[in-house]
């Protein structure tokens, strides 16, 4: 598995992107793509804000986030609601 870089993101940053769970595959909002100050990380470092439904709830873990026709594992961290929207956030560090 390759490692992700931010420009895997920057072109799809407000669109959709397909997340595989238990319950089914489900679209979230890729909200925000953020540079972020190296930490060593090959592909540099970076952060991802993404909006989904508040129903189903998706806790803190790794999900198969489907990239073209790539699945990619990423962990996420539930940031909580903001209006209609469950936040999440994917930190690559």
């Amino acid at each position: 598995m390759r490692e992700l870089s931010i420009d895997d993101f920057v072109p799809r940053r407000g669109k959709p992107v397909e997340v595989d769970t238990t319950l089914g595959p489900i679209p979230l909002l890729l909200a925000k793509v953020q540079p972020l100050p190296s930490s060593g990380r090959a592909a540099g470092s970076f952060r991802l804000e993404l909006h989904g439904p508040l129903q189903p709830f998706l806790p803190q873990g790794t999900y198969a986030f489907l990239l073209g026709k790539e699945r990619c594992p990423i962990f996420m961290v539930p940031l909580g609601p903001t209006g209609p929207a469950m936040r999440y956030e994917a930190l690559f560090l």
